[in-house]
């Protein structure tokens, strides 16, 4: 495939794609002779007289996960056979049962015509192979004779898990070892992933490949689990099945450079329900770092070649330092989930992946005050109203913020004389703001990127700033609101009277509750930001990963009180275990949970101006895979609907207390759950 340097070093990140269809992929002739001697092959081995009862072959490696790369790749052919009818007799009679299957084999190249050329290796001097080339592409198999573990169910039982156990105990055997008796579900694993996403894989594997040839060293971590950890990456970072490729080599060579901190598992095959199976994952999950746990086979952590991990590490940094010229984003992802991060650790874990860099935060301060200062000299200018102040508010002012947090900038003007004129008068404003913050856009200039939404809606105005060189954002809303606290001096409490005639106008009026909460900016963030440090970093802490989807057109984006995660994703994480939703008509919310097996709302009103609404949740294409809230609406009415989610547990069901960190996690979370359970997301449909 040639030298390093002029296949990835050279190629333009918007041209990855092109390259691996182009050099990556197998060709579809080589491809499709491949398969059907496979398919022959196959049928023999099913057939033969001379061997017990073949049930079924599975195929596995990257040819069963269709992860084949273009010129050398590797594959598997389990033969699952009837006399072997628990884990442990896969090591009995093993050399007989591989004399009779080359005996087949032999008999298959001999005999049959096959489509592409078969060659044999020698089961005396080795594990049996058989290696297939069509033109430029050869594939290597093993031939491994197994157990069939699920039987003739699709799903594998917490029972197959307990006799797993028990099997390695008594054998003396490594974790892992019976592994290729799930073969099958490895590969319906991957059977549903995007084809894009395999090509992402598809080079990961190839620069996998070059470090070696580079380096001269053949690493012995298996390619399956930088698959793994490709496919995490996706999950954690996109789910989408269309992507910028480049984006996803960064995240995944990103967290390649983080090996000490890498814990990565599912439960879509196996959970923390059965004593057994819990204590098996407890245990992987304490183990020393990195951990990549076989979807299928909990006991099988695939990334244990500690020894090439530092090497794979300063080849990703050296690759990603090449991109230093002109940076790319990449996917936010974690490393690890915080539930799998052991109690004493936690501090580090908020300090690395949970906060914003310091240096971004300060780029964005003084973009802020450019831009405050900038609209309070320009606005209405040629008008007799005037800005009074502007406050600063969100996660970000309040030292809460995580990465990608959101903020607020609460514009006072001396034509909002009350609480109604603040409702009424909010358009003019806005219309306003929005047309001095696109001159300051032209006419200053910014260490961070200055991005102005471009939802159409006249109730609410957002802008984002980038940072220019890391995956990190502030979403900001301007809102516009009225001076009630007036000149009211810090520490000072505001008169009763403000809030009485706020009380008054709630109780004469349909004004849903919160409408003017944004004049009383200051004071929520006065309130939390004189709190402790420690905790204001607890406060961010995400115990939830929602994503939010709107309609396509004709809202405005959606205003989260908490937190937002990624610019452009709408996609966020809520440190509150009950969430109050104001949802406009036909948007859903998605809740996505990798390490819950399934995600349990209880939903315990809907009301609406406009009239009930249908909600539901939508079925997972695959336990442990996002659930759907749907909201629907008949209605083109400016509408609100109001949606208590109460979540089960706190914490996964599926993860008990006893997981490293978790006692802790629990204790904060009754502690602070009071004060969380009125915080709320809304996102607006505009009047």
């Amino acid at each position: 495939m040639g030298n390093w340097g002029s296949h990835l070093y050279d190629r333009p990140p918007q041209k990855l794609g092109e390259f691996v269809q182009n050099n990556l992929r197998p060709s579809e002739d080589c491809q499709k002779q491949i398969d059907q001697t496979v398919d022959t092959i196959c049928k023999v081995l099913q057939d033969a007289e001379q061997l017990p009862l073949v049930i079924s072959v599975a195929r596995g490696g990257s040819y069963g996960r269709k992860t084949v790369l273009r010129g050398n790749s590797d594959g598997s052919l389990v033969i699952f056979i009837s006399d072997l009818e628990k884990f442990q007799d896969q090591s009995k009679n093993h050399s007989e049962l591989l004399s009779q299957i080359w005996a087949q084999l032999k008999c298959c190249q001999l005999t049959r015509k096959l489509e592409a050329k078969m060659e044999i290796q020698n089961f005396n001097s080795g594990p049996t192979t058989i290696q297939l080339f069509a033109k430029e592409q050869s594939i290597t198999f093993k031939i491994l004779p197994a157990f069939n573990a699920l039987g003739l169910s699709e799903k594998p039982s917490p029972w197959t898990y307990r006799d797993l156990k028990r099997s390695l105990d008594m054998m003396k055997a490594s974790p892992g070892e019976f592994s290729v008796c799930f073969t099958e579900l490895q590969e319906r694993f991957f059977n549903n992933l995007p084809r894009k996403l395999k090509d992402l894989i598809l080079l990961v594997k190839y620069w996998y490949q070059q470090c070696q040839e580079k380096l001269a060293v053949s690493f012995q971590l298996p390619v399956y689990a930088l698959e793994l950890l490709t496919v995490y990456a996706w999950e954690q970072g996109c789910g989408a099945e269309d992507f910028d490729i480049a984006e996803g080599l960064r995240t995944v060579l990103g967290l390649i450079r983080k090996p000490g901190e890498l814990c990565v598992y599912w439960t879509v095959n196996y959970n923390f329900e059965d004593e057994t199976v819990r204590n098996v994952l407890l245990g992987q999950l304490r183990a020393r770092r990195p951990v990549i746990l076989d979807p299928t086979d909990p006991t099988n952590n695939v990334s244990q070649d500690n020894s090439c991990w530092h090497l794979l590490k300063l080849e990703a940094e050296t690759w990603l330092s090449f991109l230093n010229e002109s940076p790319g984003p990449s996917w936010n992802v974690l490393p690890a989930s915080l539930y799998s991060t052991p109690s004493h650790h936690l501090d580090k874990f908020i300090k690395d992946f949970l906060q914003p860099d310091k240096t971004f935060l300060d780029q964005t301060k003084k973009a802020v005050d450019i831009i405050c200062k900038f609209l309070k000299e320009n606005c209405f200018r040629h008008s007799a109203t005037k800005v009074q102040k502007i406050v600063k508010g969100g996660s970000t002012a309040k030292g809460t913020a995580l990465k990608n947090s959101d903020a607020d900038l609460v514009v006072f003007t001396d034509l909002l004389k009350s609480y109604t004129s603040q409702k009424n008068e909010r358009c003019t404003i806005i219309k306003e703001i929005h047309k001095q913050l696109e001159a300051c856009q032209q006419a200053q200039d910014f260490e961070v990127t200055f991005e102005i939404s471009k939802w159409k809606a006249p109730r609410v105005l957002s802008f984002s700033l980038k940072s220019k060189v890391l995956n990190e954002c502030v979403h900001f809303d301007v809102l516009p609101a009225f001076n009630a606290l007036g000149d009211l001096k810090s520490g000072s409490a505001p008169s009763p009277k403000i809030y009485a005639e706020l009380i008054s106008l709630y109780k004469s009026s349909d004004i849903l509750g919160g409408e003017f909460s944004t004049c009383f900016t200051k004071l929520q963030r006065d309130f939390v930001r004189s709190q402790p440090t420690k905790l204001k970093d607890l406060i961010p802490t995400p115990l939830v990963d929602l994503h939010l989807r709107g309609p396509e057109s004709g809202s405005c984006p959606f205003r989260w009180q908490v937190h937002r995660q990624a610019a452009g994703t709408e996609r966020g994480k809520l440190a509150a275990q009950g969430v109050l939703l104001k949802a406009s008509p036909a948007a859903s919310l998605t809740c996505h949970c990798p390490e819950w097996s399934r995600a349990t709302c209880n939903f315990l009103q809907s009301s609406s101006k406009a009239g009930c609404r249908q909600l539901g949740v939508g079925p997972a294409s695959q336990e442990g895979r996002p659930h759907t809230l749907s909201q629907s609406s008949t209605s083109t009415q400016d509408t609100c609907c109001q949606v208590y989610l109460l979540f089960s547990q706190v914490l996964s069901p599926q993860v008990p207390q006893t997981v490293p960190g978790h006692s802790d996690l629990h204790s904060y979370t009754s502690f602070f759950l009071p004060f969380f359970f009125f915080f709320f997301v809304s996102f607006n449909q505009c009047f």
